[in-house]
């Protein structure tokens, strides 16, 4: 009996999201988005192929592997998909770069606290955190509301707010789930809010026309 296990995972993830890429790019005339979800997904496809390799740091107390190389990817394309965020939400140029420095921070922040022994990694956490605030200020400053951008704050708040959330609880964090379930919950995500972002964003343009 096939004994489940994180790479099947990753696997999954790889495939799916090569998928997604090959799709963005033979239909990116259908959307001005799909050009940037092309470059988003295969960039993620990269993370899974790392991912499945087994690169690792260490393990935890209870013995469960320490991925870390997820969030080095995620400097990469959670970036492309801040500058897609930043455009609809037609924030001043002056707030794009800081913007981006900051989401590089979050994600930089996730990597060292997947590797850092606690109580430093709690103190490296908040700081993440207080960096995905200071995000989502800049991004919503001033910003009058419609429904593109409401769509936009609701990916945000339950796509990207739940990343801290599950590492918390998994293996790097407070090791409660396994890497499996932690994998698993990380794909969903990832799927959420680097794939069907994107093809909502296309189907609300042509909603619009």
């Amino acid at each position: 009996m096939l004994i489940p296990n994180e790479s099947q995972i990753f696997l999954t993830g790889l495939i799916a999201m090569l998928i997604f890429s090959f799709w963005f790019l033979i239909n990116r005339k259908r959307s001005e988005y799909f050009s940037m979800a092309f470059l988003v997904s295969s960039i993620t496809s990269l993370t899974y192929a790392l991912l499945l390799d087994g690169t690792i740091v260490g393990f935890t107390q209870s013995g469960h592997p320490i991925y870390f190389t997820r969030w080095i990817f995620y400097i990469a394309s959670c970036a492309l998909l801040m500058l897609t965020i930043t455009k609809i939400l037609k924030v001043k140029k002056e707030n794009v770069l800081p913007v981006l420095v900051l989401n590089s921070l979050v994600m930089l922040s996730g990597a060292l606290a997947a590797v850092t022994a606690s109580p430093s990694k709690w103190i490296i956490f908040g700081l993440g955190s207080i960096f995905f605030g200071m995000q989502l200020y800049l991004l919503f400053e001033k910003s009058k509301p419609n429904k593109l951008k409401k769509m936009v704050l609701y990916y945000i708040s339950f796509g990207w707010a739940v990343f801290p959330i599950i590492f918390v609880f998994s293996p790097e964090g407070l090791d409660i789930i396994s890497n499996y379930i932690t994998a698993t919950l990380y794909l969903i995500l990832d799927m959420f809010t680097k794939i069907t972002f994107y093809l909502h964003l296309a189907h609300s343009s042509k909603s619009k026309r």
